[in-house]
């Protein structure tokens, strides 16, 4: 699971490539030393998303970092979610993000074609901008689909994007006010663009509650509800236009095995043609890894890489990463739970905050293991109960000079 770059390495030159290097490699020693770390703010590319659909981004690496718009506000009223699509294989920093819209009446937003439409998918692509030394500068968006998910649809509270598919969990309309069935489907959306009054899907698998779905490589899907993980082959599945009329029956899954009951997202990783999947609940970080390409029917193990009943973990203050969890724990302490050591960080790394109360105060979490950024992000208060947004950037790839001397020593040794 290397680091993923902005841009091609052969377009690095000497100088950048042994930044980059020692970038990782002090964020490696950074996140197990035990020794105290006085955070500094650095970082790169921060996305903000809008409840109206706008996105913002923040170059951190500018002297004056600045919201620059990169999508323009898609609704008047909430998106109910996203999910993004990183194109691994593209030479330049490059994904796809999706987004579900809820309006009342989709044809006020394009054609009175839509009219009943309560649920609407927009996806846009954002590519790198380059200087004319191909260097990367910032980021623009294209809108490259749009379609809507029936008139059926009446939520879609779970999104999963990987190359020309779409899965998503949809709530189906019922005549009984006190339950609305829940379907896994997959579309491919570059169809649905191009039809989007008729397009067909594949309809996995009718589930009981809310649940959290992973499009995988080959054609699988990783699902996970209510302590179940199921693995499905969804090419096996037939495609169909059942609007409005919905199959009734579920296929079978490869394998189906028990594991943490929590429904939170988890964390993917691809090495070669294995999966490892990294589930963090309160106290527990395990760890799920199967052959997603020729996966056989015996179901893998779910093996806990980390326990501590001292670090409860919060759904949105946490990140799961390949080699370690960082969490966001009480009086807004970073803690750095690495599965090799089974040890929590000795000296946690403390965000102090300037101009936000403690009076509801809801944190968010987004990290990167292999370059050692985190990003907190609080909303919350100020003492004149004025409501406001900030983030903080804690970078352990940038270190004390004794630690930056050991990524020299290293950096040598390959040479």
């Amino acid at each position: 699971m290397p680091p993923k770059t902005e841009r091609p390495l052969a377009s690095h030159s000497s100088q950048e490539l042994e930044c980059l290097f020692l970038r990782w490699k002090s964020a490696d020693l950074a996140f197990g030393s035990d020794k105290f770390i006085t955070p500094q703010e650095r970082g790169r590319w921060l996305l903000s998303i809008q409840q109206t659909g706008a996105v913002q981004y923040y170059d951190l690496d500018a002297e004056m970092s600045v919201a620059v718009e990169l999508i323009p506000a898609q609704s008047e009223e909430a998106v109910i979610t996203s999910t993004i699509d990183y194109d691994m294989d593209a030479p330049f920093l490059k994904f796809n993000i999706a987004f579900c819209h809820r309006t009342q009446d989709a044809g006020k937003m394009e054609s009175y074609k839509f009219q009943g439409n309560r649920c609407i998918c927009k996806i846009w692509n954002v590519e790198a901008i380059l200087d004319d030394t191909r260097h990367v500068i910032g980021l623009i968006a294209t809108r490259i689909a749009w379609f809507p998910f029936g008139v059926e649809v009446n939520g879609v509270p779970m999104l999963s994007l990987l190359g020309s598919n779409l899965a998503c969990i949809a709530y189906i309309m019922s005549l009984s006010r006190s339950y609305e069935p829940c379907l896994l489907r997959i579309i491919n959306w570059q169809q649905a663009h191009e039809n989007p009054l008729h397009y067909p899907f594949r309809v996995v698998e009718r589930l009981e509650r809310q649940a959290c779905v992973q499009l995988l490589p080959t054609g699988k899907i990783l699902v996970t509800e209510y302590g179940n993980y199921k693995l499905y082959d969804y090419l096996t599945i037939p495609e169909g236009n059942y609007t409005p009329e919905q199959p009734i029956c579920s296929y079978q899954p490869i394998w189906n095995i028990k594991g943490p009951s929590c429904d939170w997202p988890f964390s993917c990783f691809f090495t070669g043609s294995r999966a490892y999947v990294i589930i963090g609940e309160y106290a527990l970080v395990s760890m799920l890894a199967f052959d997603y390409v020729s996966p056989s029917g015996t179901p893998p193990s779910m093996n806990i890489v980390y326990r501590d009943k001292t670090v409860l973990l919060q759904e949105k203050g946490t990140y799961v990463g390949a080699k370690r969890t960082i969490a966001l724990v009480r009086l807004h302490t970073l803690r750095i739970l690495d599965y090799s050591s089974f040890t929590t960080s000795k000296e946690p790394v403390v965000l102090r905050q300037e101009g936000v109360t403690n009076i509801n105060i809801i944190s968010y979490l987004i990290a990167d293991d292999n370059i050692g950024r985190c990003v907190c992000i609080f909303n919350g208060y100020d003492n004149k109960y004025k409501h406001q947004t900030e983030f903080h950037v804690v970078d352990f790839g940038r270190l004390p000079n004794q630690l930056a001397q050991s990524c020299q020593a290293i950096l040598a040794d390959c040479l």
